[in-house]
């Protein structure tokens, strides 16, 4: 459903402004294999949508570098 946090998530992603078309494409290649594998091994800070995915630890990793 639309309404469902993971679409929401989705959306709020792909609404998001990138400063060039190189960060564009390099978000989306990392989102893909992100939900693709089912993990946030290829987080980052602007593809909120995998977060489901991250271990406690990777969260602390990417707050200490973001």
């Amino acid at each position: 459903s639309a309404q469902s946090p993971l679409c929401q998530q989705l959306i709020s992603d792909l609404e998001f402004q990138y400063s060039s078309q190189r960060e564009f494409q390099t978000t989306m290649t990392n989102m893909y294999m992100q939900h693709g594998q089912e993990r946030a091994t290829y987080s980052t800070a602007n593809a909120i949508s995998a977060n489901c995915y991250m271990t406690s630890g990777q969260e602390r990793f990417r707050r200490k570098f973001f």
